[in-house]
């Protein structure tokens, strides 16, 4: 996630380049085509120009419209996870005890919470480089026994694997009398969510925006950065630079929003800042366990981009 108000001209341009030349080298001809033809002949042009540019206007509009929402649904989904994770936790601190098996001590009973909970910091960590296709082990081991990290490497679906260690070992719980019925169902409804946040997720990163869109927008960019220089140098003369090179600079701008966030599980800037939700979640639910050690929170790199 982006932070910084600033614009960043580098940034920009290197993202922006392909097509910034391309209005470059139009403007170029525009400009050369005076000394061999008349630019009022060009006049016409303004029309076709006009016409391409609302019909363009529109499409990245609804682009950029439906890839802003990808991205907000992306952020509900994340930050849902992390108040489910806080009721997961206190739920798990408050129902486990010796209440129906006098014979657990407390000390079984908070290896029990502990074991609970630290899998599923395990589990949203194991979702963040899951959705980004990165190496999981090293965030993943520290939380979980030895036996379920060798488990885990025969697993073809880490995430969703740990969610079945959670449930199995909820109703082993449920089983020694460390939770009556009562509470054993209500976990069910807890699990469902964080399966649900997984699904949603991999929805959103599975499902790449139609790539129909992505062609014809910017083939319809070409012809309109060719046609606009021509159209208003037959109405502006020689003056006509800046305006085209200021208009069709717009239209680029306004497609590359649209790129930039419609995918907000690649781990590029503007995406959702999935390892400082997951270390807000793996801080919370240590704190409530009790312990005073925790890790620090994730600072922005550079001050500005929040991962």
């Amino acid at each position: 996630m982006i932070l910084t108000k600033k614009v960043e001209v580098k940034r920009l341009y290197e993202y922006t380049k392909k097509n910034g030349w391309y209005l470059v080298v139009t403007s170029l001809l525009a400009f050369v085509s005076t000394f061999f033809m008349d630019p009022s002949h060009f006049k016409s042009l303004s029309y076709p120009s006009g016409v391409i540019g609302t019909a363009l206007a529109f499409l990245i509009g609804f682009r950029n419209n439906t890839a802003y929402n990808r991205w907000w649904e992306a952020r509900k989904i994340w930050g849902k996870l992390v108040n489910d994770s806080r009721h997961f936790s206190l739920k798990t601190i408050g129902f486990l005890s010796n209440y129906w098996n006098e014979n657990l001590t407390e000390e079984v009973i908070q290896k029990a919470k502990e074991r609970i909970v630290y899998r599923h910091i395990a589990f949203v960590w194991s979702v963040n480089k899951h959705l980004r296709k990165l190496e999981w082990e090293s965030t993943v081991q520290p939380f979980i026994s030895k036996e379920e990290f060798g488990m885990l490497q025969n697993e073809t679906h880490i995430p969703f694997a740990l969610l079945k260690y959670q449930a199995l070992d909820i109703k082993s719980l449920h089983e020694q009398g460390f939770i009556d019925d009562f509470r054993h169902m209500s976990f069910d409804g807890i699990l469902e969510n964080f399966n649900d946040a997984l699904g949603k997720s991999e929805r959103i990163k599975n499902t790449v925006f139609p790539m129909q869109y992505n062609w014809y927008m910017q083939y319809a960019i070409w012809v309109f950065l060719l046609i606009l220089p021509f159209g208003l140098v037959g109405n502006m003369g020689l003056w006509f630079p800046p305006v085209a090179i200021l208009v069709g600079y717009v239209f680029i701008l306004l497609e590359y929003l649209g790129r930039q966030i419609e995918n907000p599980f690649e781990n590029h800037p503007g995406d959702t800042p999935m390892d400082s939700l997951s270390r807000v979640i793996e801080i919370n639910l240590r704190s409530a366990l009790g312990e005073t050690d925790l890790p620090p929170k994730v600072e922005p790199r550079e001050g500005k981009f929040l991962f």
